[in-house]
């Protein structure tokens, strides 16, 4: 157990008397099968299976579900965090019936500080369709909205709160139970994270009339080009409409010019692999959302490079430092 205390399935799965199954080392085959043994015994109890981790392990899921040519995982529902859900993995999970949750919560935090739940403030302004509500969450990277006891704020760089327009980007401040109090034997990063009075995660994002959190961007991630920010997490969410994708990545490389650009490296589906090209991106990004004016020209990458696997931290998430160290050079050589 590790990273926000095994995503509290120990502990939330004991509270609620749940049966909690561990499959072992993550090979995907045998955690597909284990899956699917245990639907008809949750069915039975009105109850569903469920497991959490980052959007790669669900992708594997599903394609082991199609190698088995199983079209349906009814009884599956699988939560997410770490990164975000690829578009059009989200449409394949909808299509065979698998249930979609996300949170958000990094290490310091102990547990999730926000899920995707709708209490009745957010029923009465969305209208009581659940359906319609996982796809904004989903389709817009939403973390959801703040837990029971936690309160959440963005604000700017002098510590104003900005305005829940769904626009007005801000740095996320936690403050909750479970938020860590300091850091080891490190007073000055202890002081720096708490500075405003409460945790500042380093992570960007905006609020909207919802009082839904959209993700914008790491601060780290952030890519300065010629003087203004292209948000990595949305431009990545935009490549991941495209039905081709199966995991991509945006990173900002040295420019002589923009000082930063953007690269987008991207795994393929297996069925498209060799069969989708750099141009084939470009034109979709322009003619999906540049001129339908739902995305800046300047933001679509330099350059777009196609690799069999992305390099993974131990937590299972994309390594954006590695990818930043690998292609470093690709715009100046």
């Amino acid at each position: 157990y590790f990273h926000i205390f095994g995503w509290m399935q120990p502990f939330y799965g004991i509270m609620m008397g749940s049966k909690m199954i561990f499959p072992g080392r993550y090979e995907w085959k045998h955690v597909t099968k284990t899956i699917l043994e245990y639907i008809p015994e949750a069915k039975k109890l009105q109850a569903r299976v469920i497991g959490e981790g980052v959007p790669t392990m669900l992708y594997a899921i599903i394609q082991e579900a199609k190698g088995m040519n199983v079209d349906s995982l009814d009884g599956f529902v699988f939560g997410y965090g770490g990164e975000a859900l690829p578009i059009a993995v989200y449409k394949e999970a909808k299509k065979m019936g698998i249930g979609i949750l996300t949170g958000y919560g990094p290490s310091e935090t102990l547990t999730a500080v926000t899920r995707l739940w709708a209490p009745p403030r957010l029923w009465m302004k969305m209208g009581v369709d659940k359906e319609k509500i996982v796809d904004y969450f989903v389709e817009k990277n939403s973390l959801g909205i703040p837990i029971p006891l936690t309160l959440v704020k963005a604000l700017d760089n002098e510590g104003k709160e900005v305005p829940m327009d769904g626009k007005t980007p801000g740095k996320i401040l936690i403050y909750g139970p479970s938020v860590i109090r300091e850091y080891y034997k490190d007073p000055e990063k202890t002081a720096d994270a708490w500075k405003f009075g409460m945790f500042d995660v380093k992570d960007l994002v905006v609020i909207d009339e919802y009082g839904s959190i959209i993700f914008v961007d790491r601060e780290k991630d952030a890519i300065k080009s010629g003087g203004e920010w292209i948000p990595s997490s949305r431009l990545e969410g935009f490549i991941s409409t495209h039905p081709a994708i199966a995991s991509v990545a945006v990173v900002g490389v040295h420019h002589p010019k923009w000082v930063e650009r953007p690269v987008a490296i991207i795994v393929p589906k297996p069925e498209y692999k060799g069969k989708v090209s750099e141009e084939d991106i470009v034109n979709y990004l322009n003619e999906t959302y540049v001129e339908k004016g739902l995305m800046p020209k300047w933001w679509i990458p330099d350059k777009i490079i196609f690799v069999d696997e992305m390099p993974r931290t131990s937590t299972g998430k994309v390594d954006k430092k590695v990818l930043r160290s690998q292609y470093a050079n690709i715009l100046t050589s």
